[in-house]
């Protein structure tokens, strides 16, 4: 029997084959706190806009691979009927809709589905006997779980809002993108700066931390900069081959 192991990002299979052999590794290689979900061709669209300017590589070899993906897990799991199915999982917006988005995706397998939370020290899994324990100890996701789940990530998935996140109770909260333009501008100087430093800098005060990633906070500035907010001083392809600063009077004013 072959079990698979669902990761949203890859976190490198070849612990989990090691470990736990002839297990399979699927990788969604996909931030699903971002961008539409029930629209392959808008979700491509919107990732080669959220890559504008990040760095010197065409967007296009960058932009996800839409649900591609989950596409190719069906397939595989149709060939290997009887097997378990893990889904790891961290305490984040990404996850929390990956999870659903699984169940939604998987409904018609009839695999039995695991939850399994993602130690805090992240994706590592140093051991055969830690991820052994860690799997021993998923729990079971019941059909009226399965069916739950499925459904809030259809319902999810048509919200119009672009951005998702945790509050503070685990609860999932749908927000505009622009929701966090002013944390940006207040972390802007007026001075001359990379716009890779302002980028770190602000995923660095934002709280949580390090939650809303590097691409998202790019995507913001393409957004200010071009609003006439913030100012850039070169051409905008790399974060490190250009500065910006704050504007100091708005046009118009």
């Amino acid at each position: 029997m072959t079990d698979f192991h669902l990761f949203s990002f890859a976190a490198g299979d070849d612990p989990i084959h090691a470990a736990l052999p002839p297990a399979q590794a699927f990788f969604a290689m996909d931030d699903y706190s971002l961008g539409p979900l029930d629209d392959e061709s808008k979700r491509e669209a919107f990732w080669r806009d959220m890559l504008r300017g990040y760095e010197e590589d065409d967007p296009e070899e960058r932009a996800t691979a839409g649900f591609s993906p989950w596409r190719e897990l069906q397939s595989r799991l149709l060939q290997a009927p009887a097997g378990r199915v893990y889904m790891w999982h961290a305490a984040n917006a990404a996850d929390y809709v990956f999870v659903r988005m699984a169940c939604h995706w998987l409904a018609q397998t009839g695999h039995a589905l695991f939850a399994i939370d993602i130690p805090e020290e992240g994706y590592v899994l140093p051991t055969h006997a830690k991820l052994e324990q860690l799997c021993a100890g998923a729990a079971q996701i019941s059909p009226a779980q399965r069916l739950q789940w499925a459904q809030e990530f259809v319902a999810m998935a048509a919200r119009p809002e672009m951005l998702r996140e945790l509050d503070d109770a685990g609860h999932l909260q749908c927000r505009e993108m622009h929701v966090h333009d002013d944390f940006m501008l207040a972390c802007c100087p007026t001075q001359w700066q990379l716009a890779a430093r302002l980028v770190g800098e602000t995923m660095a005060k934002a709280c949580p931390p390090h939650c809303l990633g590097d691409v998202f906070w790019n995507m913001r500035l393409q957004c200010l900069i071009d609003a006439g907010l913030i100012e850039a001083d070169g051409e905008r392809v790399g974060l490190r081959n250009y500065r910006v600063r704050r504007r100091q009077s708005v046009p118009g004013n």
